[in-house]
């Protein structure tokens, strides 16, 4: 009898807890409910509540300036593109390191000569450990430099550097590019 009533409490004690928690359950919902502001239709989401349903008088398509009339706009844009990516793979690849660039140039080398790339490939070509390549291959990626990671089998991991990059320059141009800056 007395393990009965110890089990009864115990329900009773559990069951007190639930109804407390419910509670204040109940009371986060309508405090969350009460901090939720009301969306009205004429204001979209994504613009952070600007009226959609504005009429503007201001032309939509882009001029262009006095200076290019002539170049077709398609042309002039494509150009500041390959201008800012030009620019922007100057800086990553001034960002790193003497062993980083080393590491890269190694990796870019040996994919040439034999199309699939190991940590162990890079590693024996070095004379460092697997680990080392590793996280030299993180740096480099985390400085914004393309390299592909694919794991194979589920165990070993290829590396190959993205075609577009050996497409815009060789290894050459980058060693240059490193070392003054001046050119591609």
């Amino acid at each position: 009898m007395v393990d009965e009533e110890r089990v009864k409490e115990a329900f009773s004690k559990i069951k007190q807890e639930m109804d407390s928690l419910r509670g204040e359950i109940c009371a986060l919902r309508q405090e969350l409910q009460a901090l939720k502001i009301p969306q009205k239709a004429n204001f979209s989401i994504g613009n952070e509540g600007v009226p959609t349903n504005k009429q503007t008088n201001k032309p939509t398509h882009n001029t262009s300036p006095t200076h290019l009339e002539g170049i077709p706009t398609h042309q002039i844009d494509i150009t500041g593109m390959v201008e800012s990516l030009k620019t922007d793979l100057k800086k990553k690849f001034k960002s790193l390191t003497k062993q980083e660039f080393l590491v890269f140039s190694v990796l870019f080398t040996v994919e040439k000569e034999q199309n699939s790339v190991t940590y162990k490939d890079v590693a024996q070509r070095l004379g460092l450990s697997e680990a080392s390549i590793r996280d030299y291959i993180m740096k480099i990626m985390q400085k914004g430099i393309p390299i592909i990671k694919e794991r194979v089998n589920n165990k070993t991991v290829i590396l190959r550097i993205p075609t577009d990059l050996r497409n815009i320059s060789t290894l050459e141009s980058l060693m240059k590019l490193r070392d003054n800056g001046n050119s591609e």
